[in-house]
């Protein structure tokens, strides 16, 4: 969770202050890692968060999205730390066409990462 607390952290999120940023958020038996908050309190984005070096599988996006569903969150990311994917709701159904983000931290250019994770920047997310 450091690696996803240190992005987050980097990107605007306060992951200490609980009205920006729950952590481990229960909604009807269900724990949510994180939910990212706007200022007004709206939930913009669940991240559901996987061990660190561990693939996806289509479970875990259901599982992500799901989440997202139940809050009204626009926005849903799954991330093991070194891999993020985020898909943008249209409709509150998540299409490969919505994916926002999708990038890998061990590989590709420091610059290409950073202009792709910029999409979850706290500023563009509230304004979304």
């Amino acid at each position: 969770m450091l690696v996803i607390d240190g992005v987050l952290t980097a990107l605007g999120w306060d992951v200490t202050d609980p009205a920006c940023v729950w952590l481990e958020h229960r909604v009807n038996g269900n724990k949510m890692d994180y939910v990212l908050r706007a200022s007004t309190g709206q939930s913009l984005a669940v991240v559901e968060a996987k061990p660190s070096g561990s693939g996806y599988k289509d479970k875990d996006r259901r599982q992500a999205s799901g989440y997202a569903t139940e809050i009204g969150a626009r926005y849903a990311v799954l991330t093991n730390g070194g891999r993020w994917e985020a898909w943008e709701f249209v409709q509150q159904v998540p299409r490969k066409d919505s994916m926002l983000v999708e990038v890998h931290l061990a590989t590709g250019r420091v610059g290409e990462i950073a202009a792709k994770l910029e999409k979850l920047h706290r500023e563009i997310l509230e304004v979304g």
